[in-house]
């Protein structure tokens, strides 16, 4: 196993403008020393799934929803 970084710090990568897209064959973990955020940009509305149909998604800690603890 390695390590693959792209970009530097805090600034985002686009290919021809387009943001880039991380595609994996199997599991994918995401690591990082602060926040990471899953979603699309500020100017497109898109919609973000978490999970699969029949799957099970596993949350950890304390979970908030549009700032109020659940």
């Amino acid at each position: 196993g390695g390590m693959v970084q792209v970009g530097l710090g805090n600034e985002g990568v686009e290919i021809n403008g387009y943001p880039i897209r991380l595609v994996t064959a199997g599991n994918i973990s995401a690591n990082a020393l602060g926040t990471i955020y899953i979603g699309t940009n500020a100017s497109y509305s898109g919609n973000v799934d978490i999970g699969r149909a029949g799957g099970t998604v596993n949350l950890n800690g304390k979970v908030y929803i549009n700032g109020v603890l659940q």
